[in-house]
């Protein structure tokens, strides 16, 4: 009798793994920012899949009972019993993730370099800006390169104004499971960079809207780690804004509200990732214009300075050639805005 039992336990737990497996169906891997692997087809193009059983894999894997816990356990385990004080250089301290990194000197160089050659057309004011790392203000950090480094390569190497934003910010102005700023904390940032560029900020009345759970681009390397929260500050003066991106078509505004279900929720800031995006105030004319070289950083910032100019070119020197820059037509009497995070500047050579 006891065995019979044993053996309907055994089944009954055979039965479930299958049965949960096909109806979860997750879409999106929130927590490891990446679509779920899709059910293969047994025939590819008429053809049999040769890579079925491997891709079936990769599905049933994704939607393993428990597999989020799983990740947490493993992390754990790596942490406190193997003692091992990072994971791909990415580490936890008081509950937020930090990435290290390798100082790459000539990379800045090259950067500033060619960012200097691409804005010497441009006849307004100019300006540097460097986000810190969230590293910059951890107090037990691990070793590597520092804010200063990247700071005193920048200004070795470019030619006009800079702007020191680094003691506006503190680590709680960002995200405890992404590298990035939190929108709502950085609005005497953009009022700095207004100011130097001799203008105000306009006033706004914002509503802070929340979403969460938000697992940040670090989360992955550490998955114990507890979720943010996302908040995006809309505003009716930003609903008087056409945004429109090189790559997609139709305009839009400056929030994409649909990426939220996406694996990176960042991108509700101004489409995320995109080579070129042109701004159009409709609530001002007053022949205000401003080109931004940025990376993902300016994205959530760039919301609170764009009720101040009438039109904003917004660049990615990552993905937008600096070659092909005179076929989009640049007001060459803007002010111009270079922002970039450090870890941009030091391990990615711009184009």
């Amino acid at each position: 009798m006891k065995n019979k039992v044993m053996i309907v336990i055994f089944a009954v737990l055979l039965a479930i793994v299958p049965v949960y497996t096909f109806l979860h169906d997750t879409e999106v891997q929130d927590y490891e920012r990446r679509m779920a692997h899709d059910f293969p087809s047994v025939m590819n193009h008429g053809k049999w899949n040769a890579d079925y059983t491997k891709e079936m894999e990769a599905a049933l894997n994704d939607r393993m009972p428990l597999r989020k816990e799983a990740l947490v356990l493993n992390g754990f385990i790596k942490q406190n019993v193997f003692l091992m004080a990072d994971e791909d250089g990415v580490y936890a301290e008081n509950g937020y993730l930090f990435r290290m990194g390798t100082f790459h000197e000539s990379n800045i160089e090259k950067n500033v370099k060619l960012v200097n050659e691409v804005v010497s057309s441009f006849g307004g004011k100019k300006m540097f800006v460097i986000v810190p790392r969230k590293n910059t203000y951890d107090e037990n950090r691990h070793p590597d390169y520092d804010y200063e480094d990247v700071r005193k390569e920048v200004r070795e190497n470019w030619d006009t104004d800079m702007v020191d934003i680094s003691s506006l910010l503190s680590l709680s102005d960002y995200y405890h499971t992404d590298i990035h700023w939190r929108q709502e904390c950085i609005q005497d940032v953009g009022e700095v960079m207004l100011s130097a560029f001799g203008k105000e900020m306009v006033e706004m009345d914002v509503e802070e809207v929340s979403y969460q759970p938000f697992y940040g681009a670090l989360s992955i390397y550490q998955p114990f780690v507890e979720a943010d929260e996302l908040i995006y500050c809309k505003s009716a003066v930003l609903d008087n804004v056409v945004v429109t991106n090189l790559e997609k078509e139709g305009d839009g505004g400056v929030y994409d509200e649909s990426a939220l279900s996406s694996p990176d929720p960042y991108n509700v800031f101004l489409d995320g990732p995109a080579a070129y995006l042109h701004i159009e105030n409709k609530g001002l004319q007053d022949g205000s214009h401003l080109v931004v070289f940025r990376d993902s950083f300016a994205s959530s910032l760039l919301p609170w300075i764009i009720p101040s100019y009438e039109t904003i070119d917004v660049i990615d020197l990552r993905y937008y050639n600096s070659s092909l820059l005179d076929e989009l037509s640049l007001e060459k009497n803007s002010d111009v805005l270079c922002l970039y995070g450090e870890e941009v500047l030091n391990d990615v050579l711009l184009h």
